[in-house]
Formats: C-alpha cells, sequence, structure tokens
C-alpha cells in the first residue's frame, strides 16, 4: 500500500498537465482526460472541448451509433464542421449553440447538462441578445424552467408557451438590467388554457367543415403549428390573445344560441327570427312548427293527416330541412283556422333560400279562406327580406351540422364549440392566420 501511495504522484505527473489544468479550468472532471490526449485526434478535440465544455460528456463518453455523442464525435475526429452537424441533429440554430462557448458546466444546473438538447431548444426561443451572460442569469433562467414547468408540465404542447415566458424573463434581466416579475398561476393557466382551445376550436373547425382527413397525421399538423405561431408571441401578448378569446367565444354563443339549442335537441328550426309566431296585418299569426308533438295537436285540431297517417313523413321532412309545416291561427283566440305545406331549396341561380307552397288547407283539407291565404302570402313576403334569409341559412347550416355531428364521434366534438368555432377563430386570430394554421386541403372559415 505504501509502494502504490508512493506511485500515484509519480503517475499524475507523468499525465498531460496542460490537459488536466484545462479541465479544472474549463469546470470538467478529470474522467474525459483519455479521450482528449489521444495523440491522432488531439488537437480537434481539444479545440472542441475549449469552445464547449457543457457538451464534451456527451461526446467524450462511448455511446452507440446515431446517438448525439457518437455523431458529434465523428464529425470532430473526420474534420467535419461539428457545429453544422449538430444544430441539424438538434434542430436548433447555430445562435444558440453559440451561446454555450466557453460556457463551465459547474454554472449550469445538471438537469441542463443531462438534457442538452432541451436546453438548447430553449436557448433558441429566446433572442440572441437575451440569452444568459453571467452565472446570475443562467441561475434565473433555471429558476424561470422550473417555475413554469411547474404550472406548464414538460409536455411538448407546452414548450411553446414556456418559451414565451422565459423569452419575457430574459429580456427584462438581460436586455433591461432588473429582475422579472413573479410567475402568476392564474396568467399561465389562461394562456395554457388558450392554446388548448385554439386546438380544439382548429380541430372542430375541419370537423365541421366536412373534412375526413382528421387522423393522428392531421391532428398533429395542426397541433405544431399552433405552437410554432404562439411561440413567436411575447407574454403580454398571450395574455392579450388570452381575454381576446373568452370575448369572442362569448359574444359567438350568444349570438349563435337558437342555433346551439337546436343542435342540442331534435326539433325542427324555427324560420321566424326572434319570435315563436308572425302575425300578419289581418291578425291572423303564422307559426313554424318545431316539433313531432306540436305536429299532432294541430293535426288533431284541423283533422287532417297531420296526426295521422302522414305524420312520420312530415316529421322526417321536417327534421331534415327538407319541408316546413305552418299552423295559421287566430292572433286573439288562438283558434286553429288552417294549416300550410312548403318545400325548402338550397339557393339557385335567383339566389336566396326559395319555399314552393305544396298545399294549404283548411279543417278536414278544406279550401283556406282569403284572409289565411292573405297572411301566408304576408308571411312569405316576409321571408324573402334579408333577416329572415340569413336566418334561414343559419337553418340551414344548423341542420348540417346536426347531420356532421350524428355521423362523427360526438364525445369528442363540444356542441357549442361546433357551432362558434369559425366565429370566435376569425374574430380572435384573423382569417389569414387561422388559414395557415389549417392544412391546405380544409376550407376556408
Amino acid at each position: 500500500m505504501q509502494q502504490l501511495q508512493e506511485c500515484v504522484p509519480r503517475f499524475q505527473r507523468g499525465l498531460d498537465q496542460t490537459i488536466l489544468a484545462m479541465l479544472r479550468s474549463l469546470g470538467v472532471d478529470d474522467s474525459h482526460y483519455n479521450y482528449l490526449c489521444g495523440n491522432a485526434k488531439r488537437r480537434n478535440r481539444l479545440q472542441f472541448a475549449e469552445q464547449l465544455p457543457v457538451l464534451l460528456p456527451s461526446v467524450s463518453r462511448p455511446s452507440p451509433p446515431g446517438s448525439l455523442g457518437a455523431t458529434v464525435r465523428e464529425a470532430i475526429d473526420s474534420g467535419k464542421s461539428w457545429m453544422s452537424v449538430l444544430t441539424k441533429y438538434l434542430a436548433v440554430s447555430q445562435s444558440a449553440v453559440n451561446s454555450l462557448r466557453g460556457v463551465s458546466p459547474e454554472i449550469l444546473d445538471a438537469r441542463w447538462i443531462s438534457n442538452l438538447q432541451q436546453l438548447l431548444e430553449t436557448l433558441d426561443a429566446i433572442a440572441p441578445e437575451h440569452r444568459p451572460i453571467t452565472p446570475e442569469h443562467w441561475q434565473l433562467l433555471t429558476e424561470q424552467f422550473k417555475a413554469i414547468n411547474t404550472v406548464f408540465g414538460n409536455r411538448g404542447a407546452q414548450r411553446a408557451l414556456t418559451g414565451a415566458r422565459l423569452r419575457e424573463v430574459m429580456r427584462q434581466a438581460v436586455g433591461q438590467g432588473h429582475g422579472a416579475a413573479a410567475l402568476v398561476s392564474s396568467e399561465a393557466l389562461q394562456i395554457d388554457q388558450l392554446r388548448d382551445s385554439l386546438n380544439r376550436a382548429l380541430i372542430t373547425h375541419l370537423i365541421q367543415a366536412g373534412e375526413s382527413t382528421l387522423d393522428v397525421e392531421a391532428r398533429s399538423l395542426i397541433a405544431s403549428r399552433l405552437n410554432r405561431y404562439l411561440a413567436k408571441l411575447s407574454w403580454a401578448r398571450l395574455l392579450n390573445l388570452s381575454k381576446k378569446w373568452r370575448l369572442a367565444y362569448a359574444a359567438a354563443a350568444q349570438s349563435q344560441g337558437d342555433t346551439i339549442r337546436f343542435l342540442g335537441g331534435n326539433d325542427y328550426w324555427n324560420y321566424a327570427p326572434g319570435a315563436a309566431e308572425f302575425v300578419a296585418g289581418n291578425g291572423i299569426a303564422v307559426q313554424c312548427l318545431t316539433t313531432r308533438l306540436e305536429l299532432i295537436h294541430h293535426g288533431r285540431a284541423l283533422d287532417n293527416c297531420l296526426a295521422g297517417s302522414h305524420l312520420a313523413f312530415y316529421h322526417d321532412a321536417c327534421i331534415e330541412g327538407r319541408v316546413m309545416i305552418l299552423a295559421l291561427r287566430d292572433a286573439k283566440t288562438r283558434k286553429p283556422r288552417s294549416s300550410a305545406e312548403l318545400a325548402i331549396s338550397v339557393p339557385g341561380k335567383e339566389g336566396g333560400i326559395q319555399l314552393q307552397l305544396v298545399q294549404h288547407t283548411g279543417p278536414k283539407n278544406v279550401v283556406p279562406t282569403s284572409d289565411e291565404q292573405t297572411a301566408l302570402q304576408s308571411f312569405l313576403d316576409e321571408f324573402a327580406t334579408i333577416s329572415w334569409q340569413e336566418h334561414a341559412q343559419r337553418g340551414l347550416q344548423a341542420l348540417r351540422q346536426r347531420r356532421l355531428l350524428a355521423t362523427k364521434d360526438q364525445s369528442s366534438i363540444d356542441p357549442v364549440l361546433a357551432v362558434v368555432a369559425g366565429l370566435a377563430l376569425q374574430q380572435t386570430l384573423g382569417q389569414t392566420c387561422v388559414a395557415q394554421l389549417l392544412p391546405e386541403t380544409s376550407k376556408p372559415v
């Protein structure tokens, strides 16, 4: 043992003191000595170690082919541009890698050393002029990263939001020279919910547009594009966008209240906007029958086929939007007077939704009175106005949405979002941005 102890100093004196001194000055332990002292590749390896000591542990230790360490080590030893190889392998900018030049591993948190890709992606998300310079900056970056991940987690979808927060923090610390404001959990939650809401809205919009490309690849593409878009925004901009989305969603939901209620039930569309019925100038009320039960009650009151042999036919035709059944009553006494069947046709060359009178009958199918015919004509004239046509268009769209929801996995679709997605997205992001986030095959908002 004594002889061994005497040999150790002589052995250490025989080592390359230049390399040992360099390792210690860089804050790297002596375990990488053997890699650096190799005669054949010594010069290239030393230059790499001096420039990027934080990457030395990954490069110097044996690693399987194709790994980061093996790929960069091969580039160093062959004299290739290890910078090009490194940036391509990690899909980061050269400026992000340059941010680590000469940085000692001693000032970095152990989690950064063990996950270099995450470190470089984080640096890539920060403006070059705001990246860490001093040990205090690096400590701040590490503390903020840990705080943000406590709120967001380390899921891929949240990395864009993490980058936005770190950009804000480092801009204040490095760019402005003062401490960063504390992370407010409620703000982080708002932004996280914004990303999730926008992602679901974009996917729902595709479903409502009738797209069939709702596979994993299409959903992943939308999420990736959305994350890249959000990653470019500042923390303040994200907060403003979150508020804008909530307001746009609420406004769209309020304006589309009748459509939302329609999707949630089995009623027929009421083509009289904003009211249960239309009252003609002669005192006769015209009502769109909107349920199977209303068909039965009115058919029994007039003793016609609505409540009998043709009930199933009229119910199917109304719920599919092919036919509209009108009940004409005395506005004051509510006495039933007649019923009318109108065929609905989609917009054609003449423009607007067309109604064609199929039949108009009184009690027991007698010919309706002239007053009733006048009241029906007043209804048809009103239906041709701009406001009624717009309401009817919404009805056709609602019918289409209900059919789509019936053929899709409804458990994954929010009926309210199905109605307001397009409107809220356009109000929040703008039509051009929405088109850029959706796959090229999708239809415009």
